[in-house]
């Protein structure tokens, strides 16, 4: 049972690896928890028994969650336009970019 249930979300659909590595541990965390409590028979954790392969995991970055240049250039005046702490957050975003990530002194943000 854990090995066809660890993967999947309450509503039926495939969770992602990390997710089912996730449950698999806090499920054995708790087995391991009963076995030192004496609540099984056994002497060691049952899940060592259960042979489970691993999810893959595929890194691919969804192209719907990364900005655009369009908006990544239009950051700067929308965090401007945040109020009185704008200023001060516009200097931390115009500091930290995706090519570098410059140390803020305290008159730079003044």
């Amino acid at each position: 049972m854990p090995d066809t249930a660890l993967p999947l979300r309450l509503n039926g659909n495939e969770a992602s690896p990390r997710t089912a590595k996730r449950k698999r541990a806090c499920l054995s965390d708790v087995l391991g928890l009963a076995v030192e409590e004496q609540y099984f028979t056994m002497p060691v954790n049952p899940i060592t028994a259960v042979k489970w392969t691993a999810p893959k995991s595929m890194e691919a970055v969804d192209p719907e969650s990364v900005a655009n240049p369009r908006q990544v250039r239009a950051l700067p005046a929308g965090v401007r336009e945040q109020g009185p702490r704008g200023r001060h957050l516009e200097a931390f975003s115009d500091a930290c970019t995706t090519r570098r990530c410059v140390p803020l002194r305290p008159p730079d943000c003044a």
